[in-house]
């Protein structure tokens, strides 16, 4: 599940650059709609990144999880050390 993301979304964006060139020959104004909408879409798929980036950083801060999760991860560290 964890690879299926990528790929659908170069998928996607494959999709969009194919519906861009029929629109192409279509006019040039349906062109320059159809990549102002793609921009656009994809600057919000950017700051929803960006957003949900910064809440999965500050959240763990403001519930002092990573002070509680320092010792397991200390453990596992030296258990993987200790292996390799």
């Amino acid at each position: 599940m964890r690879g299926s993301r990528p790929q659908s979304e170069l998928t996607l964006a494959i999709g969009v650059g194919v519906t861009t060139v029929l629109a192409a020959r279509v006019s040039d104004t349906a062109t320059a709609a159809l990549t102002l909408v793609n921009h656009v879409a994809s600057m919000l798929f950017i700051l929803s990144r960006a957003a949900g980036t910064n809440v999965t950083m500050v959240v763990p801060q403001n519930f002092d999880v990573i002070d509680a999760m320092r010792p397991m991860a200390l453990s596992a560290q030296r258990s993987v050390e200790a292996r390799g």
